[in-house]
């Protein structure tokens, strides 16, 4: 039998004559040209979104946001790969109208357009607010290390730091004495030419001890024993033992039933520990409900959150942290129990621990026991004369909020089939690192990719034509 044969690439063909005809009534870039018609672009404060009455015309923001509203929808993050895309991508010249911007005016425009992205992924939350969902007020919150632009080689401590400063300023003071050399030659033809390489040299030397400056200013106001040259505020972070590539911790809160993405963020806290109520009083915030509530891993517990939480409407469920025990054999703290009325705790042999002092900054309590002496289980608690126990001023706010996972093991479950498939997705999109530099940059590509994320899900869940019904 013979193969499927195709057709005569010298044969005269009738192709449709327009491009419209190319593009199917129910694909997603439909979808993304309707959303961004349906935006003020001034008002969400992206720039040149009003022409100039003089010069040269630039392009539309709106043509530009939709360019990379679909690369991220596609994997295709690359300022020359979008060039690239505009000239063979029937979907994107169709998107464009056949504009074919440079590569240089697509990077600027997501470089300068930080706060207009993040508004316009906020946009499409709040329109799909509008559409009846995210009703339940139920999110899911988690977070996850991605790297940043930086290599890890750039990672550097403070000694590093200033060994690199005085190397430079050495390759510099010899610079400077090679140019004196050529200008006390100063009849010599060849003296300008001899000075040029070493003035640009010279330059480059001097912006490169610049950045080193400030990136030591910047570790001793933060007070961290690791920065990461080139990028100051991305942060060694990471699991596993090891060194840290250079990362964000990207924070995202999902809705339990419709699984979009209502509110991200990206951080330069290296764990989650302090970021429970900061991200769910933003996501309370979005959604502008009354009360929310929100579930999360054990990262997340942190005793003077779960009380911000409470006090601001929120119902965290986070599992309780588990408790510090370096010797592994001796009582942990949870083994003691707290009288709120006396305000002394009761050890396991059924002795009393007074209060003793404590930490205004660490609002934590102190309790001390009187005599350890001949205790039958002060062997399994401690080696010094007497037990002593810290306690959290709002200690009893992270043990209600572990309550409620211990109430219903169904919320972990819950947790773990909502929030992990964004993450997955997130991460695909963004090819694990980001390709800007600095918090801000790498917030605009986040936006992008959760935007491009809800979109596909929207899609799923009313289909495009109902979706371009409404944003029309």
């Amino acid at each position: 039998m013979a193969f499927i044969v195709g057709a005569d690439r010298t044969e005269p063909m009738l192709l449709p004559a327009m491009v419209e005809d190319y593009v199917h009534d129910d694909a997603a870039v439909r979808v993304i040209d309707a959303f961004v018609a349906s935006l003020d672009l001034h008002k969400l404060g992206f720039e040149r979104a009003l022409p100039k009455a003089t010069g040269r015309p630039g392009y539309n923001p709106a043509t530009l946001l939709k360019l990379y509203i679909y690369g991220y929808l596609n994997n295709l993050r690359s300022s020359r790969k979008l060039e690239r895309a505009c000239r063979i991508n029937l979907e994107i010249i169709w998107l464009t109208c056949a504009l074919r911007p440079d590569f240089k005016t697509i990077a600027d425009f997501r470089a300068d357009n930080p706060t207009g992205v993040s508004g316009a992924c906020r946009s499409f939350v709040q329109f799909c607010r509008k559409m009846g969902l995210f009703t339940q007020a139920i999110a899911t919150i988690d977070g996850t290390k991605l790297q940043a632009a930086a290599s890890r080689r750039k990672v550097m401590t403070k000694e590093e730091v200033t060994a690199a400063t005085i190397k430079l300023d050495a390759e510099i003071g010899a610079y400077l004495t090679e140019m004196d050399a050529a200008d006390a030659a100063e009849g010599d033809d060849t003296s300008d030419r001899q000075t040029r390489p070493a003035l640009k040299a010279l330059e480059k030397l001097r912006t490169r001890r610049g950045e080193l400056m400030e990136l030591s200013d910047a570790m001793a106001s933060d007070e961290r024993a690791l920065g990461v040259l080139g990028e100051a505020e991305a942060r060694p972070m990471g699991s596993g033992k090891g060194a840290k590539p250079p990362s964000y911790n990207v924070q995202i809160a999902v809705d339990t039933a419709t699984h979009m993405i209502v509110h991200h963020d990206v951080t330069t806290e290296a764990t989650d520990n302090r970021l429970l109520y900061q991200t769910a009083r933003q996501t309370k915030a979005v959604l502008g409900t009354a009360t929310l509530q929100v579930i999360a891993d054990g990262g997340y517990a942190n005793a003077s959150d779960a009380a911000k939480c409470e006090a601001n409407g929120i119902m965290a469920a986070v599992p309780a942290p588990r408790p510090a025990n370096k010797r592994g054999d001796f009582y942990t703290a949870d083994a003691f129990k707290y009288d709120a009325e006396t305000d002394t705790m009761t050890c396991p042999a059924g002795r009393k621990l007074l209060r003793n002092g404590g930490s205004n900054r660490d609002q934590e309590r102190r309790y001390r026991a009187k005599d350890c002496s001949g205790c039958a289980l002060k062997q399994y608690c401690t080696t010094a004369d007497r037990r002593y126990v810290h306690r959290h001023v709002h200690h009893a706010a992270l043990e209600r909020m572990a309550q409620r996972v211990k109430d219903g093991d169904a919320l972990m479950r819950l947790r773990r089939s909502t929030v992990e498939h964004p993450f997955a997705t997130l991460k695909d999109d963004l090819g694990r690192r980001f390709l800007l530099r600095g918090t801000l940059k790498a917030g605009t590509e986040t936006a992008f990719a959760v935007l491009g994320y809800n979109i596909n899900r929207a899609i799923s869940l009313f289909g495009c034509q109902a979706l371009i019904e409404h944003l029309a």
